[in-house]
């Protein structure tokens, strides 16, 4: 019995350090003189959460009456891949950002996630990507005047 609470009080105290850790980084945020919420607000936010959920699963765990069940991962699971490759991409579209800029990167990045849910019509393909990606910066950079990262536009002078 006790050889299945250990993932869980291991789980739970390696998300409760990764928390405590996410929480004193947003301490160091730039204080917003103008918004009643700066932006440590959200990340504060889910950090404590994240402490929270894990102190709770801790405490149950402790206690036995946690219920949680192990299952068996067969990596071969095509849904499985798919769920590793999701990760990957989402990864590298965090990696490459900056460098690349949000326009071009979410265009590719809504491409390879398209193909792996085996969207496979031409104009889905290219309309999807580009749209969604130009809407997204209108309204984040337009609307909500939130910059977003330029990357290689900016060689050609945007």
């Amino acid at each position: 019995m006790k050889e299945k609470r250990l993932p869980d009080i291991v789980y739970s105290l390696v998300f409760m350090m990764i928390g405590i850790f996410s929480f004193v980084i947003a301490q160091g945020f730039p204080e917003d003189f103008i918004m009643k919420l700066g932006p440590d607000f959200y990340p504060e936010l889910l950090s404590v959460a994240l402490i929270i959920l894990s102190l709770t699963l801790f405490i149950r765990t402790i206690l036995g009456k946690n219920t949680s069940k192990f299952i068996a991962i067969n990596i071969r699971d095509k849904r499985f891949q798919k769920v590793i490759i999701s990760l990957g991409l989402a990864i590298l579209y965090a990696m490459f950002l900056k460098r690349v800029g949000f326009i071009p990167i979410t265009i590719l990045f809504l491409f390879a996630f398209l193909l792996l849910l085996n969207i496979r019509k031409p104009l889905t393909l290219i309309a999807v990507p580009i749209v969604a990606s130009f809407a997204l910066w209108f309204i984040f950079q337009k609307i909500l005047t939130v910059s977003l990262p330029i990357g290689l536009l900016s060689l050609l002078g945007y």
